[in-house]
């Protein structure tokens, strides 16, 4: 998985690094505000597959590849993104300047 931005790229190896065949799938997507996703993949030139996404907070994807004998997947997370940042904090009558 490769995330640029609101765009996650997906590529399928196997465990000798080789690119496995896959003609296309889906993405199940779950965001950290609870929402979740069905995006379906766009296959790319280079032989991955993007989805963007709509929502900018973090999130746990399944991705299922089509293959020769059936399908593929796993769980991937995608670390922190550019999540709802918290409200800022109110001035304090205390903290020592003039309003």
């Amino acid at each position: 998985m490769v995330l640029s931005g609101d765009e996650v790229r997906f590529y399928l190896f196997d465990t000798l690094g080789t690119a496995v065949s896959a003609w296309g799938g889906v993405a199940y997507v779950r965001f950290a505000d609870n929402s979740t996703a069905n995006p379906v993949f766009e296959p790319t030139k280079d032989g991955g597959f993007r989805v963007v996404l709509i929502n900018p907070n973090a999130f746990t994807v399944v991705p299922s590849f089509k293959t020769g004998d059936g399908f593929a997947s796993a769980e991937l997370k995608s670390g922190p993104r550019m999540s709802i940042p918290p409200a800022p904090e109110q001035h304090n009558p205390n903290d020592g300047h003039q309003h």
